[in-house]
């Protein structure tokens, strides 16, 4: 069974936080971003290993990572409000472990089809077929699980990934605002 973010099991998955820092994936990293994206520096790496299993003429194309508590989310269903047990059951994109993307030509426009994903979009028609099995080859073999429900919606290190993959413990917890 998956359990889903913000499921209450999830805050039964330990968190060791490795201390990994965030980075701002377009200053660090060979990776198009749609805007400042910030993630934790091994979830970036291996986002880039990803990218190297992608052909040529497709690009991974990032489209938001880290939130901080104090910015909302538009739609409800992505995000549970603030509160001050925030960080006891942390949120995916509280962590810099999760990353919303899509894939995108050489020129960095989204790939034809596709709708740039974002939490306060509601659901969005996953990209064709070929180009969405691609993205999960890609992704799953650097070691990221996706949110079954979010087709954009990918992390690594998070309480949700260690669900999924049936890690120990989380690598990751909320980043410092």
């Amino acid at each position: 069974m998956i359990v889903l973010p913000p499921d209450p099991c999830l805050a039964g998955v330990p968190v060791r936080d490795n201390g990994e820092v965030l980075v701002e994936v377009r200053t660090s990293a060979p990776l198009r971003t749609a805007g400042p994206v910030h993630l934790r520096s091994g979830l970036v790496d291996r986002l880039v290993t990803a990218q190297t299993l992608l052909p040529r003429e497709v690009r991974l194309l990032i489209v938001d990572g880290y939130r901080p508590p104090a910015l909302p989310c538009r739609n409800p269903a992505c995000a549970l409000a603030p509160g001050p047990d925030v960080c006891v059951t942390p949120l995916p994109h509280l962590t810099g472990g999760a990353v919303d993307l899509t894939l995108a030509n050489t020129d960095g426009r989204a790939s034809p089809g596709t709708t740039l994903p974002a939490c306060g979009t509601g659901p969005i028609p996953p990209p064709h077929h070929e180009l969405r099995h691609l993205l999960s080859t890609a992704l799953g073999a650097a070691g990221l699980a996706n949110h079954p429900a979010r087709w954009w919606h990918w992390s690594y290190g998070d309480r949700f990934w260690a669900s999924v993959t049936r890690a120990p413990h989380a690598r990751y917890g909320c980043c410092p605002p």
